[in-house]
This record gives C-alpha cells, sequence and structure tokens, in this order.
C-alpha cells in the first residue's frame, strides 16, 4: 500500500515536471546540444560507461539515449517499464 501510494506521488510530480517543460523542449535543447557533438557523446560511453554495465544496463541506456537525444537532440526523456513491455513485444 505504502509502495502504491509513492509511485502515485512519483507519477504525479513526473506530470508536473512534464507540464513544466515547453511543448517545444527539442527546440530548446538542440541550441544546447550540437550534432558535432554526437561522436565525442557515444565515444565517450562506448569507452567509459558501457564496459560497467551489464547487458540489461547496456540495453537500457542505449534505449534512453536513442529516444532522446539521438532522436532530437532533446536531453530529456519520460520512460516507464510497461511503455517498454509494449514497445519491445
Amino acid at each position: 500500500m505504502a509502495n502504491s501510494k509513492s509511485f502515485d506521488r512519483i507519477r504525479q510530480l513526473l506530470d508536473e515536471i512534464e507540464k513544466q517543460t515547453p511543448s517545444d523542449s527539442s527546440a530548446v535543447a538542440v541550441e544546447e546540444f550540437s550534432a558535432m557533438e554526437l561522436p565525442l557523446v557515444i565515444q565517450e560511453i562506448v569507452d567509459d560507461l558501457q564496459p560497467l554495465l551489464t547487458p540489461y544496463e547496456g540495453a537500457f541506456y542505449w534505449y534512453a539515449f536513442r529516444h532522446s537525444i539521438a532522436r532530437n537532440g532533446n536531453p530529456y526523456v519520460r520512460l516507464s517499464g510497461r511503455a517498454q513491455q509494449a514497445r519491445s513485444g
């Protein structure tokens, strides 16, 4: 019961944060993120982070990367286990 209330509170806070983000947040993020930086970001992930991760963690982080910065330069992404399950079939 306590976990359910905690999850509901987290979802509520995430909804509030999402509402405060401009609807065209990708345009703002593109100004902050240059496509020229993408090779360096990937290099750092592969060289520094990937060796520390389990295969599951690596898959999760690459999924998040693909649906944020790699998609449109926006560093923000909201993920949920249910959404990932639905996408993975």
